[in-house]
């Protein structure tokens, strides 16, 4: 393909946690630059305030604390862009990964794209934020963003039907290019041996959930799952942390599978790769809270791509990669019956694990390859330029 973008500026704004967000930019730069492109990559972090900063910030905003962090959010993001503006002189294009970015961006000509992760005001809402005055900036940010950038990647039709339904943005402008993922990269990482990987064998046999502890991502349901599976020899580990741990925590010990459920905690990205390699089976238990609905999960793709089944609420992005029965099995969100019926069927029968693993890494293999998705990626960039 005849590549006209040559110098790329990638900006990103990620919680404090690492997660399939992170996971996606890294491998798109990776792949820019294995593909000559000059990119610089710009990752703005949460800021470490003063409590003096804190107590005028909720002075400022009449003492509503989402209000305040809503300033925040755009009064450290205008700085940020101002602090890398001298290196945007001989920059062709930005590709922004979050809608306060472009929001922000607005004195600078030149081409954007932005790549819609999933939905900001919905997702806040699911946070806990309750005041209206603040979701709607949210919202006026977000359908600002979507007009003034030149192109939209949505990593699913999940996001696009969003941004097209609720903000009424043309479809003309919006890409589909679902995650991908580096599958040698993958069986690299896989081989090597760490801590997590001896603790895999002492817990062996197990199922994996790779999950951020936040309700969207509905690991309680694999907790509760696991009380119909008591008479079978089958662990369920849990690889992640955040703000639902210890409300997890206790219902764990509410149900008595202290010495069923393993909390890991917070896990480097390259670290759970041994952990893939030897589990049993991985559960994408997500669940639908507040409008917000899981987007191609990246851990799914990464599972699969290592042969493994992934059992996966049959919900957003996730039906789009999992073929229930095929390639993997889907259950409805928040069934625990259902899916630790699936869980037994899978444990007890190695052939179907073997056989369903096998299709799902040939899958990942044929539509999940890095090789097309950063083509497709290149096309829309080509596309803003010309």
């Amino acid at each position: 393909m005849d590549m006209k973008v040559g110098k790329i500026l990638v900006t990103s704004f990620f919680p404090r946690h690492v997660g399939g967000l992170q996971s996606h930019v890294d491998l798109l730069v990776s792949c820019l630059e294995g593909k000559g492109l000059n990119v610089s990559h710009f990752q703005r972090l949460p800021p470490k305030l003063s409590f003096y900063r804190k107590a005028v910030l909720f002075l400022q905003n009449g003492l509503k604390r989402e209000r305040a962090l809503l300033h925040l959010y755009v009064e450290e993001m205008d700085k940020f862009l101002k602090s890398i503006s001298p290196l945007m002189r001989n920059v062709e294009l930005i590709h922004c990964h979050d809608v306060f970015a472009v929001f922000c961006l607005r004195n600078v000509s030149l081409p954007l794209v932005l790549t819609v992760h999933g939905p900001l005001s919905l997702e806040h809402r699911m946070m806990g934020w309750k005041d209206e005055k603040s979701l709607e900036k949210l919202r006026i940010i977000e359908s600002e963003a979507y007009r003034r950038a030149n192109a939209i990647i949505a990593v699913d039709t999940g996001q696009k039907d969003y941004v097209v339904k609720d903000f009424q943005i043309s479809e003309d402008k919006i890409h589909v290019i679902r995650n991908a993922v580096d599958f040698q990269k993958i069986l690299k990482l896989s081989q090597s041996e760490n801590c997590l990987s001896s603790m895999a064998t002492n817990l062996a046999p197990f199922a994996l959930v790779p999950r951020r502890l936040v309700a969207k991502n509905g690991v309680a349901v694999a907790i509760k799952a696991m009380r119909f599976l008591k008479d079978i020899d089958l662990k369920l580990v849990i690889a992640g942390d955040g703000p639902e741990r210890r409300q997890l925590v206790s219902l764990v010990k509410m149900l008595g599978l202290e010495d069923r459920v393993v909390f890991l905690g917070m896990i480097q990205h390259e670290a759970i790769f041994p952990l893939l390699r030897d589990a049993h089976m991985v559960i994408i238990p997500s669940v639908p809270v507040s409008g917000v609905v899981e987007a191609t999960s990246i851990a799914a793709l990464e599972a699969m791509a290592l042969g493994k089944i992934v059992i996966a609420s049959n919900i957003g992005g996730l039906r789009e990669v999992v073929n229930d029965g095929v390639d993997g099995f889907l259950f409805e969100p928040g069934n625990e019956k259902a899916l630790a019926e699936i869980m037994r069927n899978c444990f007890l029968n190695q052939t179907l694990r073997v056989e369903i693993g096998e299709r799902a890494r040939a899958k990942i293999l044929s539509s999940y390859d890095i090789s097309p998705w950063i083509s497709a990626i290149l096309n829309v960039y080509n596309g803003v330029i010309q």
